[in-house]
């Protein structure tokens, strides 16, 4: 039963999400645009710049889009709309289940913390957008958030992989540097190499779909978005920062540095959310998914810390207990 009654809640809950997704996903045509980029090929790939490094995620994504027929516009946009409920499923079941393997019964509470950040980027009014790179970073940082806590480091090694997703999963190689088990030396080596990796494969993806801008193609326009996004904190509304992931990323700012790992979760968030600042639009809510099991790690560690002891080892020394054989930290780490 301690895996039995969170997987139904994450099956629920992601149907829940894909329905929802499968209402306001037909509502804006970029949506269509970026699901759809890949159909007829690289000789068909023109998404604007900053989307089409996002390779990884365009393909996943066109993997769920159903072959067009000769639909009626309604039926064009029934069958898009059931493509984006399978899409917005898949990601959000596999994100549920990485916290159920963790955690077991106590994954409930950051399965609905994570349902409840992403309905609010998802709501009708919010710009109803919904782009296949939304949802596959937030399953990769909630790994690294995971591996993160239980000293898990190897698992770090799958940065490059989802850079080719989304760009901003490098942000995560400072956790390197929280290795404590580890040599300064080696951190920084881990960290350094990885990050490498990471922009090896955002250049190389660049250069394979022809991108003019392989380096900088997070944003379109520039040193402006950061004067945009600064000015947007004084307009009240819906989207205000304020509100960001359900409320989730002001709460956790404003957690005091209890503890060691409190402090490393902020500072990783800190400097996404600086990125976003200075390259995206904040107002697009979506983009903020990613720190979302960072906040409710954060959260839990301040408020429950007992959410995050499942399956630890003793004196929490971070280890899992694997069932049927010996404890996960028996295991040997890389370095």
């Amino acid at each position: 039963m301690r895996i039995v009654v969170p997987l139904l809640i994450a099956l629920g809950m992601s149907h829940t999400l894909g329905m929802q997704a499968q209402w306001v996903g037909p509502l804006h045509k970029h949506n269509f645009k970026t699901f759809e980029a890949l159909e007829a090929g690289f000789e068909g790939y023109l998404l604007p710049r900053p989307w089409r490094p996002r390779l990884l995620s365009n393909y996943a994504a066109s993997l769920f889009v159903a072959p067009q027929a000769d639909d009626t516009p309604a039926e064009a946009q029934e069958r898009f709309g059931r493509s984006v409920r399978a899409w917005v499923f898949f990601w959000f079941f596999l994100t549920s289940l990485a916290y159920v393997v963790a955690l077991r019964e106590k994954s409930i509470f950051f399965i609905a913390g994570t349902f409840a950040a992403v309905t609010y980027g998802y709501m009708p009014g919010l710009g109803v957008r919904i782009y296949p790179w939304d949802l596959p970073p937030l399953f990769f940082f909630t790994v690294f958030t995971l591996a993160l806590h239980f000293r898990r480091f190897h698992w770090l090694l799958l940065i490059p992989l989802a850079t080719g997703f989304k760009e901003t999963a490098v942000i995560f190689v400072v956790a390197f540097l929280f290795w404590d088990e580890v040599s300064w030396r080696k951190r920084f080596a881990y960290m350094l190499g990885v990050g490498a990796a990471a922009f090896a494969v955002k250049v190389g993806i660049a250069l394979l779909v022809d991108n003019p801008v392989p380096l900088l193609t997070m944003s379109s326009k520039g040193g402006n978005r950061l004067l945009e996004n600064l000015a947007f904190f004084g307009e009240l509304g819906p989207l205000h920062p304020l509100f960001l992931d359900a409320g989730l990323l002001v709460a956790f700012f404003l957690l005091p540095h209890r503890t060691a790992e409190i402090r490393n979760l902020k500072l990783i968030a800190l400097l996404f959310t600086a990125g976003i600042l200075i390259w995206a639009n904040i107002w697009e809510v979506r983009v903020f998914f990613e720190v979302i099991p960072l906040c409710l790690v954060g959260l839990a560690l301040y408020v429950a810390p007992g959410l995050l002891e499942a399956d630890r080892g003793p004196r929490g020394c971070g280890s899992l207990e694997s069932p049927g054989g010996p404890p996960l930290d028996s295991m040997s780490i890389p370095g």
